[in-house]
């Protein structure tokens, strides 16, 4: 775990002090870590938990990620597939185990701070995912869920999706955050 955190450091590091300090003409921009979140489209619902901001298109996308996410010891934790909750159920349930993995991450990584909020944009299938990641990127996604560090936002399908892949999308944030 400390070798992990000491080779990203030392990267950033390398990454950092290797821009010749000297040179001629314009100067160098500085490395901005957070810039302003990106948002989904202006039709979308929005929540708020302790750690994130979550969006999503329509209450079935929610419905769809909160029993993608498979995670905690309450009575939230698991959500049968044959359960129905109403939406309010949803953004209650999803609520607490966002934040548990939210919380589990950033105790396995050692790297408790007090950041802003990471804004998830969970998208409801493979290619809302690919449409957005062409918008923002202008290239054919190859990803199932990615980190945007600038802005400081998670892109995931809620189709296919777990909490290990949310946990890790998660971590990139706690560590650009916590080195920032």
């Amino acid at each position: 775990m400390r070798i992990c955190l000491w080779l990203t450091t030392a990267v950033l590091s390398v990454y950092v002090w290797t821009v010749p300090l000297y040179a001629e003409g314009p100067a160098v921009p500085p490395i901005v870590i957070g810039g302003p979140p990106r948002t989904g489209p202006p039709d979308w619902s929005r929540m708020e938990t302790r750690f994130t901001v979550i969006q999503y298109p329509d209450p079935g996308t929610l419905e769809t990620f909160q029993k993608s996410i498979d995670y905690g010891s309450g009575w939230w934790a698991s959500s049968s597939s044959f359960t129905k909750f109403s939406e309010r159920e949803n953004r209650k349930i999803l609520m607490l185990k966002v934040d548990a993995i939210f919380k589990r991450a950033q105790e396995i990584l050692d790297m408790k701070k007090v950041m802003k909020k990471v804004v998830i944009l969970v998208y409801p299938d493979e290619d809302a995912l690919a449409r957005a990641f062409k918008e923002t990127y202008n290239s054919d996604n190859h990803f199932r869920a990615w980190y945007e560090f600038r802005a400081n936002t998670i892109s995931i399908n809620a189709l296919d999706c777990h909490e290990g892949m949310l946990a890790h999308e998660l971590a990139h944030a706690i560590i650009d955050n916590f080195l920032a």
